[in-house]
């Protein structure tokens, strides 16, 4: 069995991803106190809900809206879900919602990184990646309990592969693309 060797981009590539990932884990443990306090509290309390009554995707459910169901009309709430899947196996701690939002942020580099490299070149995918990787604003909201970082990661994806699709005109590609979007709404 032959194991394929890494270029020298490919070591540049997880340089990059794992100074993003120590920048965007720094203090996970922090409260909910960022200038988005108020919008982290409600994608957290609406996973608190998933996991405490109501596991139903579709019916996302805030606390402050009092007796009654206090449904909310929201993005597809992929990282209040994770979340309260995760709470069944670590508790319920706000990290872990800011851990999700941190590892789409991490796939969002990733797949901004293999967007520029189908359209440009290796040098230039290795710098959005490494601006992507050390822009302030990019890290503050991917470590945040926030649905941003899913969307941006799955919107980057999806472009990706509509690319390789164009360029390869393989079915299953606009498929798999299909899919992709399917969980930013």
């Amino acid at each position: 069995m032959k194991i394929p060797k890494f270029h020298t981009a490919t070591y540049f590539l997880i340089a990059i991803l794992a100074l993003a990932a120590v920048l965007r884990f720094h203090h996970i443990n922090q409260p909910l106190v960022d200038v988005f306090s108020w919008r982290e509290t409600s994608t957290a309390m609406m996973a608190d809900n998933f996991y405490d009554s109501n596991w139903n995707i579709f019916y996302p459910e805030v606390s402050w809206g009092g007796d009654g169901p206090n449904y909310q009309g929201r993005e597809f709430q992929t990282v209040s879900y994770l979340a309260a899947l995760l709470y069944v196996i670590v508790g319920q701690q706000d990290w872990v919602g800011c851990s999700i939002a941190i590892m789409f942020g991490l796939w969002g580099i990733f797949a901004l990184y293999k967007l520029v490299r189908r359209v440009w070149n290796e040098q230039n995918a290795l710098a959005s990646a490494v601006v992507m990787a050390l822009l302030p604003g990019s890290i503050f909201i991917e470590r945040s309990f926030l649905p941003d970082p899913v969307m941006v990661a799955l919107v980057t994806t999806n472009l990706w592969i509509l690319v390789v699709y164009l360029q390869t005109e393989r079915w299953h590609y606009l498929l798999i693309a299909a899919a992709v979007v399917a969980g930013t709404f």
